[in-house]
């Protein structure tokens, strides 16, 4: 009589990594310390000169479900993600940053949601600081959105993501299907006032979720810190920061623009524009607020598109 086993399906984590020689190892350590058992860690270098290349060298040696890759020269930051799938051999995939951090019961508390078909993704909370000693940490749980742990509608989801009701940005807070890894992370926004999305990745990293989340009935949500981003004064988030708003907000309007969802693209543009006004502390003109981010007809009614627009 044989016996019945139980298969676990294979996870591809990715760590995409420049210049982190002295971030990498508790990176990799993290990884390797997860509580789910069947996963594969891919690591390309995007053409390093700081030392990372040899410890990441170090580690696949020492562990056979380590592969690395090394780039011929810098690709960008999101086409190395990119490079990251492309060598994937499981059928879900995790995005690690090479400055963040997984806390062990990471694959083993997501695989269990996303293995129902109608699930598109499942995210975490996280926690952000300079360390993980608790003093120094800046978000106890950041990308807080429901109180439960568990599954929810996705035009829910989307809806407050396009209106900002919750922040959730970072890929490095979620598992994916491969093929919609394949699908959905993409390099280009079209924009008349941004370019070069590929090389700063705000932007393409909200489309991730967005364009995953619109093709199932469902996402499912953790509420417990599963990751832990470590902020310096080189990372993503330290050296773009100025930019970030526009660029996301783009990426949402290029969604709205493109796809049937739950927000309408007028009432993203028009709380986008009180947004802006808000934080600039001055009137701003509605009709060029809608031209930098691409659109040039809103359909307003007609008294109050006047009162805007003039």
């Amino acid at each position: 009589m044989q016996k019945n086993t139980i298969t676990y399906p294979l996870i591809s984590i990715f760590i995409p990594v420049y210049n982190r020689v002295n971030l990498i190892g508790p990176c990799i350590e993290s990884a390797l310390a997860q509580t789910y058992s069947n996963f594969e860690i891919i690591i390309v270098d995007n053409s390093s000169t700081d030392g990372t290349w040899d410890k990441c060298c170090i580690y696949a040696k020492s562990d056979s479900r380590i592969r690395i890759f090394k780039n011929d020269t810098n690709i960008g930051p999101v086409r190395n993600w990119q490079r990251c799938i492309e060598e994937a051999k499981g059928e879900f995939g995790k995005i690690l940053f090479s400055d963040d951090l997984i806390y062990p019961a990471f694959l083993e508390k997501t695989i269990s949601l996303i293995e129902d078909p109608q699930v598109g993704l499942v995210f975490t909370t996280a926690q952000i600081g300079r360390g993980i000693a608790s003093v120094k940490l800046v978000n106890k749980n950041a990308y807080p959105w429901q109180e439960s742990s568990g599954k929810y509608n996705s035009q829910n989801f989307i809806r407050d993501v396009l209106l900002s009701k919750m922040n959730l940005v970072s890929p490095g807070a979620a598992l994916f299907r491969i093929s919609d890894l394949y699908k959905n992370l993409i390099t280009q926004i079209p924009s008349p006032s941004f370019n070069g999305f590929a090389d700063y990745g705000a932007g393409p990293n909200l489309l991730l979720y967005l364009l995953t989340a619109i093709v199932y009935p469902k996402i499912a949500f953790i509420n417990e810190p599963l990751c832990f981003f470590r902020g310096h004064e080189d990372s993503f988030t330290e050296k773009y920061h100025k930019e970030l708003a526009s660029r996301y907000f783009q990426a949402k309007i290029w969604f709205a623009l493109n796809y049937q969802s739950s927000v309408p693209l007028e009432t993203l543009l028009f709380r986008g524009w009180c947004s802006a006004c808000k934080k600039s502390k001055k009137y701003l003109s509605f009709k060029k607020f809608c031209t930098k981010y691409g659109v040039n007809q809103v359909p307003l009614p007609n008294a109050v598109l006047h009162s805007l627009w003039n």
